[in-house]
């Protein structure tokens, strides 16, 4: 399975349905009259996905036989596997997950959640390639 290689993109299916799924959303409301500070929440959800679209920014995670690095728009980092004490997979209250790399010297490495894959396949990736995986079901941070 090693190399693992995850890559993602702004303009992707799940961008594209969001951003229709909110330009019904936002035409109904404004056909039942909703108040313009609703209307501005439904717009400002949009905002985001929408600048994600148009700047296309891609995030990627790699694993591999020399270490482990992950890149986000000007974000990135890459940490051998002989600097990796552990890697910690949590799963916070709201669902999502999120991914911390401690190396050997107690040093937290956050992995941004777009660089995220799977959990599944990255949780089997990181312990081929030899990296202990502590999993938490659920943290406040």
């Amino acid at each position: 399975m090693l190399p693992y290689r995850f890559e993602t993109r702004g303009k992707n299916a799940k961008n594209y349905a969001a951003l229709t799924g909110l330009a019904v959303a936002f035409a109904g409301l404004l056909a039942l009259g909703a108040t313009i500070w609703f209307l501005l929440i439904v717009q400002g959800l949009a905002a985001f996905i929408l600048w994600d679209v148009l700047t296309d920014r891609r995030a990627s995670l790699a694993i591999s036989t020399a270490g482990l690095s992950w890149h986000s728009g000007k974000r990135g980092e890459s940490l051998a596997l002989s600097e990796i004490g552990r890697l910690r997979l949590s799963r916070r209250l709201d669902f999502s997950h999120a991914a911390t790399v401690y190396d050997r010297d107690g040093r937290r490495h956050p992995i941004p959640w777009e660089c995220l894959p799977p959990i599944p396949a990255f949780k089997a990736a990181a312990q081929e390639a030899g990296i202990e995986v502590e999993t938490v079901l659920f943290s406040l941070v």
